[in-house]
């Protein structure tokens, strides 16, 4: 196995990661707890997981940020009982599209189209995208534990997504629709 380096395993970090870890690669990257282990024994230095942190994050900048404001609700603010959004379950939702968007843009190379923040009645999170080819809702629910759910559709209504995944882990079934999808 060749030594890790930022320049090739941005350039190209599916192919880099299946080149040099084989069959077990894709494994690997898929599980963000094995992934993090082979980081840390392959990039001791780190340089791999920060190139990866700092990409995708400039195109959800505004939406994460934005998305504070919903902090500001009060119980029943919608007038028919709905419950606020807590901090722990924003910052969970920021950090779920902000670790999608890293992921998406090291593996496709382009960025992620920032999605609308909403509250929902029982205090979850919905991230919303409308655009010329597709729609997807994402719901984070408050529960820590308790995994996110998604759907989404093309325009032309024959090319559905729906399923579930945990918050601490990249969903790249997810991510490769919103790659093909666009």
């Amino acid at each position: 196995m060749s030594q890790p380096c930022v320049a090739h395993i941005l350039e190209d970090p599916c192919e880099w990661i299946h080149r040099n870890s084989g069959a077990l690669g894709w494994q690997i990257y898929g599980k963000s707890t094995q992934m993090a282990s082979w980081l840390k024994e392959h990039d001791p230095s780190g340089g791999i997981s920060h190139a990866l942190n700092m990409r995708g994050k400039d195109s959800i900048r505004p939406a994460t940020t934005e998305a504070s404001a919903l902090l500001l609700l009060e119980n029943d603010w919608d007038d028919e009982g709905s419950l606020a959004v807590d901090g722990p379950t924003l910052e969970r939702a920021k950090d779920f599209l902000v670790r999608h968007a890293r992921f998406f843009t090291a593996f496709y190379g382009a960025s992620l189209e920032p999605p609308e923040f909403a509250p929902t009645r029982d205090g979850s999170v919905d991230l919303y995208w409308e655009t010329a080819t597709y729609e997807l809702l994402i719901n984070v629910p408050t529960e820590r534990e308790a995994p996110v759910s998604y759907y989404g559709d093309n325009t032309q209504g024959n090319n559905p997504i729906k399923g579930k995944c945990s918050l601490d882990r990249v969903d790249f079934r997810l991510l490769a629709w919103l790659f093909m999808i666009r």
